[in-house]
């Protein structure tokens, strides 16, 4: 880039340089789409045989991709646009209420906070929608209630 400076300007060279928008988080200081887009680079050579899953591995880790995203898609058409219409939320979404209606919601030890972090993590690894996961937790609720004695 080329850049012009105007003798009567009163901005010094650094006061008018751009400046960049790239958020970095991998340790090699990429972006996060350009992270996804190598990692999806290395997911293609993997499949297509021209490097190693050691290799794809070591990119991986590299580009701190999570390992859902690691491996190569191998749905069909038909499954990624249904996906697509319910995808999975977000592990905050789901809604799990440790208490009868009407109590007080009890603390939340570090026992229960683990309990629930991997019961949410779990729900979004099974790629569930936020009505499917509820409706699941309300499944559950109920079977506790009605074998509780």
């Amino acid at each position: 880039m080329l850049t012009i400076s105007d003798p009567n300007s009163q901005m010094t060279p650094a006061e008018s340089a751009p400046t960049s928008a790239v958020n970095p988080h991998t340790k090699s200081g990429l972006s996060n789409t350009e992270s996804a887009a190598m990692a999806q680079w290395a997911k293609e050579d993997l499949a297509k045989g021209k490097i190693t899953s050691e290799q794809a591995e070591k990119i991986f880790t590299e580009l701190n991709t999570p390992l859902e995203q690691r491996l190569p898609d191998t749905r069909s058409a038909e499954e990624r646009q249904l996906d697509g219409a319910f995808p999975a939320a977000r592990p905050e979404e789901f809604t799990i209420r440790y208490h009868d209606p009407g109590q007080a919601p009890p603390t939340m030890t570090p026992e229960l906070k683990q309990f629930d972090t991997t019961a949410r993590t779990w729900m979004r690894g099974a790629g569930m929608p936020r009505e499917l996961g509820n409706s699941l937790v309300n499944t559950i609720s109920k079977v506790a209630q009605q074998t509780r004695t």
